[in-house]
């Protein structure tokens, strides 16, 4: 087995423990591959997301525009799962981007075949359920950051959750996902440097 699918059987056994051998197998002839280079899109607001994607290595952000601005929502990085899924649920136009920040191999399931493994596999139901609300809460948990957190309480729990970020994302966008300019950014990033 490549190393592209054990690193899916272990996500899969690590939302539905217990897997057997014949589902698994069930949902890997499935699964189909592809490679995106830095600064190609997964998406564009406009198309309709075809595929809810495992992302064996890369990083990729969503973002949607706004009188003209880029706001980033989310980044998703190795070993979780990618889609815009209002969009792939519908089958209706989305209103986000999702764009490759480092180059990405993704393995994909088609919006029929999930349907179809949803119909056949009852173990496949329950792990498109934790699929669903692993998607729900981490952009519901954003959504509550920027509501209710302070604009350096959210760099604080980025730098606690997400630090691998910090190097790998250039500091605009890290300002855009908090919610402020890049120089209240710096202004943040002084304050916290020299309290410390």
């Amino acid at each position: 087995m490549s190393d592209i699918l054990k690193n899916i059987r272990n996500f899969y056994t690590y939302l539905v423990p217990g897997i057997d051998d014949a589902s698994w197998e069930h949902i890997a002839e499935k699964l189909t591959f592809r490679t995106l280079p830095k600064g190609s899109f997964y998406i564009r607001a406009g198309e309709i997301c075809r595929y809810v994607s495992f992302i064996d290595r890369g990083l990729l952000r969503f973002y949607y525009m706004k009188d003209g601005k880029e706001m980033i929502t989310g980044f998703m990085d190795r070993h979780q799962y990618i889609s815009d899924y209002t969009s792939f649920l519908l089958q209706q136009p989305s209103t986000k981007y999702i764009e490759v920040l480092e180059e990405a191999t993704l393995a994909e399931l088609s919006f029929q075949d999930v349907q179809n493994l949803y119909n056949t596999s009852q173990t496949f139901e329950r792990f498109g359920r934790k699929i669903a609300e692993q998607l729900f809460l981490l952009f519901d948990i954003q959504q509550s950051n920027i509501t209710n957190l302070k604009p350096e309480e959210r760099y604080l729990l980025l730098i606690e959750k997400q630090s691998t970020l910090l190097q790998r994302i250039p500091q605009y966008m890290l300002a855009s996902y908090i919610g402020i300019t890049p120089e209240h950014l710096s202004r943040i990033r002084a304050k916290l440097s020299s309290s410390s």
